[in-house]
């Protein structure tokens, strides 16, 4: 059904958001509406590992657990051991469950508890972002929502 307001503008039903394509002569112009609040209001998407899926941090002869992981960081377990805020930067690998390896330039962020954020040098290839999500994904499924009847 077509907008009577907007010419050229399909009506949505109201919980709708995201784009709305209007058709020009020679173009695709897009005109933003609302969007829904978003638990997350972060530049890079973050993934938070389970427990027997988490990658490693080696750092020479340490290793330490990643429990969260985006593109310019990750949060790491420490248990008082490990990298300090006074370190500066430092080398390390990325191991992830599957055998895919990243190496990392980072430094301590801050530290929070038994645990260590870490922001990298460079950020992390989304690609490698994306394939641990589509991986983590296919081992660990979420149940289609079915509609109520």
């Amino acid at each position: 059904m077509r907008n009577a307001a907007t010419p050229g503008l399909m009506h949505l039903p109201e919980p709708f958001f995201g784009l709305i394509i209007k058709k020009g002569a020679d173009s695709v112009l897009a005109d933003r509406l609302p969007r829904a609040k978003m638990p997350q209001l972060r530049n890079y998407f973050r993934i938070k590992f389970p427990v027997t899926q988490r990658p490693c941090l080696i750092v020479k002869a340490a290793q330490f657990e990643v429990t969260e992981l985006a593109e310019a960081g990750a949060r790491i377990i420490v248990n008082g051991a490990g990298p300090s805020d006074t370190t500066g930067e430092f080398d390390g690998t990325i191991e992830f469950a599957d055998g895919v390896t990243a190496p990392v330039t980072a430094r301590v962020h801050r530290r929070e508890g038994n645990e260590a954020i870490l922001r990298f040098a460079a950020n992390l290839p989304y690609s490698i972002i994306a394939g641990q999500q589509r991986r983590l994904l296919q081992l660990f499924p979420r149940e289609a929502a079915s509609p109520a009847r």
